[in-house]
Protein backbone atom coordinates (compact mmCIF):
# COMPACT_ATOMS: atom_id res chain seq x y z
CA UNK A 1 0.00 0.00 0.00
CA UNK A 2 2.85 2.36 0.34
CA UNK A 3 4.20 1.69 -2.30
CA UNK A 4 0.88 2.39 -4.04
CA UNK A 5 0.67 5.92 -2.62
CA UNK A 6 4.51 7.00 -2.96
CA UNK A 7 4.21 6.04 -6.68
CA UNK A 8 0.86 8.02 -7.13
CA UNK A 9 2.65 11.24 -5.21
CA UNK A 10 5.76 11.04 -7.08
CA UNK A 11 5.09 9.96 -10.53
CA UNK A 12 3.90 11.85 -12.73
CA UNK A 13 7.16 14.56 -11.69
CA UNK A 14 8.94 11.24 -12.59
CA UNK A 15 7.42 10.67 -15.96
CA UNK A 16 7.56 14.08 -16.80
CA UNK A 17 11.71 14.97 -16.31
CA UNK A 18 13.09 14.38 -19.48
CA UNK A 19 16.13 12.60 -18.39
CA UNK A 20 14.04 10.23 -16.97
CA UNK A 21 12.32 9.24 -20.32
CA UNK A 22 13.13 6.04 -21.95
CA UNK A 23 13.81 3.87 -18.80
CA UNK A 24 12.26 1.07 -18.22
CA UNK A 25 9.89 0.36 -15.16
CA UNK A 26 12.15 -1.37 -12.71
CA UNK A 27 14.40 1.59 -12.98
CA UNK A 28 11.77 4.22 -12.88
CA UNK A 29 10.27 2.15 -9.74
CA UNK A 30 13.75 2.10 -7.35
CA UNK A 31 13.91 6.17 -8.49
CA UNK A 32 10.39 6.78 -7.37
CA UNK A 33 10.91 4.64 -3.92
CA UNK A 34 14.05 6.39 -3.14
CA UNK A 35 12.74 9.31 -3.16
CA UNK A 36 12.47 11.44 0.09
CA UNK A 37 9.97 14.34 0.56
CA UNK A 38 11.46 17.57 1.78
CA UNK A 39 8.91 20.33 2.98
CA UNK A 40 10.55 24.06 3.18
CA UNK A 41 9.10 27.08 4.71
CA UNK A 42 8.73 30.46 2.58
CA UNK A 43 12.45 31.81 2.17
CA UNK A 44 14.08 29.08 3.69
CA UNK A 45 17.02 28.38 1.96
CA UNK A 46 17.10 24.71 0.43
CA UNK A 47 21.51 24.14 -0.32
CA UNK A 48 22.98 27.87 0.38
CA UNK A 49 26.69 27.21 -0.32
CA UNK A 50 26.71 23.49 0.03
CA UNK A 51 26.95 21.29 -3.03
CA UNK A 52 23.95 19.37 -3.84
CA UNK A 53 23.34 15.68 -3.53
CA UNK A 54 20.24 14.99 -5.28
CA UNK A 55 17.30 16.52 -7.05
CA UNK A 56 14.68 18.22 -5.98
CA UNK A 57 10.78 18.35 -7.29
CA UNK A 58 8.72 21.50 -7.09
CA UNK A 59 5.54 19.66 -5.51
CA UNK A 60 3.99 23.51 -5.01
CA UNK A 61 5.04 27.11 -4.90
CA UNK A 62 7.94 28.52 -6.28
CA UNK A 63 11.62 27.93 -5.87
CA UNK A 64 14.39 30.80 -6.58
CA UNK A 65 17.47 29.59 -7.66
CA UNK A 66 20.77 31.72 -7.54
CA UNK A 67 24.13 30.92 -8.90
CA UNK A 68 27.00 33.69 -9.09
CA UNK A 69 25.59 34.58 -13.11
CA UNK A 70 21.89 34.34 -12.63
CA UNK A 71 18.79 33.67 -10.95
CA UNK A 72 16.01 31.34 -11.93
CA UNK A 73 12.67 30.41 -10.93
CA UNK A 74 11.29 26.76 -10.65
CA UNK A 75 7.54 26.19 -10.14
CA UNK A 76 5.47 23.36 -9.50
CA UNK A 77 6.09 20.34 -12.02
CA UNK A 78 9.51 21.96 -12.49
CA UNK A 79 12.81 20.29 -11.09
CA UNK A 80 15.97 21.27 -10.63
CA UNK A 81 19.93 19.63 -9.25
CA UNK A 82 19.63 17.25 -11.96
CA UNK A 83 23.35 17.09 -12.46
CA UNK A 84 23.14 16.04 -8.82
CA UNK A 85 22.73 12.46 -9.82
CA UNK A 86 24.02 12.44 -13.11
CA UNK A 87 27.57 13.16 -11.27
CA UNK A 88 26.80 10.35 -8.72
CA UNK A 89 25.73 8.04 -11.24
CA UNK A 90 28.89 8.64 -13.42
CA UNK A 91 31.26 8.52 -10.38
CA UNK A 92 29.52 5.02 -8.98
CA UNK A 93 30.80 3.63 -12.61
CA UNK A 94 33.94 5.22 -12.70
CA UNK A 95 35.24 3.68 -9.65
CA UNK A 96 38.29 1.32 -10.29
Amino acid sequence: MQDSIRRLLVETNIISCKIFSGCDEGFLHGIIMSLQQQIYCKKQVILGSTRSDGMYFVKSGAVEIKDNKRTSVKHKGEYFSEQAIISQTLAEHLKV
